[in-house]
């Protein structure tokens, strides 16, 4: 019976041992994945501020391309005034460079110093 009582205990002892080993690996395995979590929880966060600094930083090229479109469009319509008027500058001036012509041909002296 003692015997038997010491295998026992030399079993029960060896399963002692085994469940710490266990145990050990086991506190190993999670001490590991929260080095993992924690890894990627501050990936997670790296990222969002990316995501956002990239959010922020299209929405302002996005007012500035609509800015810069704005401006290009009163350039050009105050190029079509421009256009316009000197059209308007140059008709008038020809207008005034024939008048001018036609009065000093149709003079009496003009005529007679042409024969």
């Amino acid at each position: 019976q003692m015997e038997e009582l010491r295998e026992r205990l030399q079993a029960c002892e060896c399963r002692a041992e085994t469940l710490q080993t266990q145990l050990s690996v086991q506190r190993q395995r999670l001490r590991a994945e929260e080095i993992f979590r924690k890894q990627v929880e501050a990936d997670y966060r790296r990222l969002q501020e990316d995501r956002r600094s990239i959010a922020a930083r299209l929405l302002s090229a996005e007012s500035y391309q609509r800015e810069e479109a704005r401006e290009l469009s009163i350039v050009q319509r105050k190029m079509a005034l421009l256009d316009s008027a000197n059209s308007e500058l140059v008709a008038q001036l020809l207008k005034l460079k024939y008048k001018t012509n036609l009065t000093k041909s149709t003079t009496c002296d003009n005529m007679l110093s042409s024969l």
